[in-house]
């Protein structure tokens, strides 16, 4: 009789132990596996007059949007990145069910408003530059992007907690870190390949 008993209390303690394991190993919500940033890119121009190429340029020095260090440049492109964590709860146990991962990208670059009187040569010319200025600012675009696949990546795998407010902590941590990275990883881009005025 006291061998059943404490056969009886073992898987007792089996399935408690078992149970425990289930709560504390709660899985990643299958929503997030569809997570995705929602990108909106905003495209703003300047306008410039100006009977040459030269000319323009020169003005471009004068009107163009400030880069981070205040100096003047051609074009620009500034960025924000917001995320937002829906919780579920089970328990004693909490977990992201869903969440939203948001990019605003504002491009500004010049209009040269007379360029249909000018020369083809220096309409082609341009083109070819407004063309790589574009092709640049757009590369700003994919540093912030790539940042944020970096955090969806963490909010999918994020574990489970015993407090919401602790999963909230980690994310912001790591999407402000993230940030920080994608300016230093902008600004050597920036260095590397920075356009020139002709």
């Amino acid at each position: 009789m006291k061998r059943l008993t404490l056969l009886s209390l073992l898987f007792c303690s089996l399935s408690l132990g078992l149970s425990n394991a289930t709560a504390n190993s709660w899985e990643p919500s299958p929503k997030l596996k569809q997570l995705a940033p929602n990108v909106n890119v905003n495209f703003r121009f300047y306008d410039i007059e100006a009977e040459s190429l030269y000319e323009l340029f020169q003005k471009v020095r004068l009107v163009g949007p400030a880069g981070q260090a205040g100096n003047k440049a051609a074009g620009k492109a500034s960025y924000h990145m917001n995320w937002q964590l829906l919780f579920e709860k089970k328990t004693n146990m909490c977990r992201i069910g869903n969440a939203t991962v948001d990019i605003d990208i504002e491009i500004v670059v010049p209009r040269w408003l007379n360029v249909d009187d000018q020369s083809e040569k220096s309409q082609q010319n341009w083109q070819i530059y407004l063309g790589a200025l574009l092709d640049h600012e757009t590369g700003h675009k994919d540093i912030v992007i790539d940042a944020a696949d970096e955090l969806i990546a963490d909010i999918q795998q994020a574990a489970a907690k015993g407090s919401c407010d602790t999963i909230q902590k980690a994310i912001d941590k790591r999407g402000f870190n993230l940030l920080t990275k994608a300016r230093k990883v902008s600004d050597e881009y920036d260095r590397k390949r920075k356009l020139t005025f002709q």
